[in-house]
């Protein structure tokens, strides 16, 4: 078992590990950084848990965070912004979130969602603009498709970088902003935006505890027609006291 916690602003690390259990670094208010300013893997365990508190980040865009995940671990991070490399093969991601920020993910592998689960609740992946670069796999799987929340604060963009196989991604919440996506000279990038935004669902029908707006005149009058339903008349005595 392998824990750190730390109170500090930041936290720069040389080569922390733990090659049978989990890796778990906390900051109340600090942001979790590269501290060897070079490719040379961080932190090092089975599952990789990192949360940078206050407006803490974990990385900067110019110098990711470092890490080394086993081949069934996970990858959780949390921050205002989140900028982790896989440096040794497949990153496996359970949860990323950027809470004010962006995101940036790179492998040297693929990048694929660790629960497999189809069209799941919550994202794998959110935040302002979405960066996810595999140099020599894919992103997502057939059937496990990575589930991504971008421009969760602020608009952003979604870039998707696959160097050998097929991109699997799902937006779950609002529009897709795309960048660019590439894949393999021979790989299918397959992308869908699955919902409209938060605002759009809770004025549905569908919004559990919303009440639906009315609708407008001409669609009821529409309505009408099509039911061959028509206006209750009055009696004939009513309309000559009228």
């Amino acid at each position: 078992f392998f824990f750190k916690q730390k109170t500090a602003y930041e936290i720069p690390k040389r080569d922390w590990s733990s090659d049978v259990c989990s890796s778990d670094l906390v900051t109340r208010s600090g942001s979790i950084l590269d501290g060897n300013a070079s490719d040379l893997t961080d932190v090092k365990a089975a599952s990789i848990m990192l949360k940078a508190g206050g407006s803490g980040t974990v990385g900067t865009s110019t110098d990711l965070l470092d890490v080394e995940q086993g081949t069934a671990g996970k990858l959780t991070a949390t921050g205002t912004g989140v900028f982790v490399r896989e440096a040794g093969g497949t990153m496996r991601v359970d949860n990323v979130a950027a809470s004010a920020g962006d995101v940036i993910l790179e492998a040297q592998g693929s990048i694929i969602d660790a629960d497999t689960t189809p069209e799941a609740a919550a994202a794998d992946v959110s935040g302002n603009s979405i960066t996810l670069k595999s140099l020599f796999g894919g992103v997502g799987n057939a059937g496990a498709e990575l589930e991504i929340d971008s421009s969760t604060k602020a608009a952003g963009q979604v870039k998707i970088s696959a160097g050998l196989l097929n991109v699997y991604v799902n937006e779950l919440d609002g529009d897709l902003r795309l960048d660019t996506i590439s894949t393999g000279t021979t790989a299918t990038a397959f992308v869908s935006a699955l919902r409209p935004g938060r605002a759009a669902a809770c004025a549905s029908p569908s919004c559990a505890g919303t009440p639906s707006p009315p609708a407008p005149a001409g669609v009821l009058r529409s309505a009408a027609r099509r039911t061959g339903s028509r206006p209750a008349r009055r009696p004939a005595f009513a309309r000559r006291a009228a």
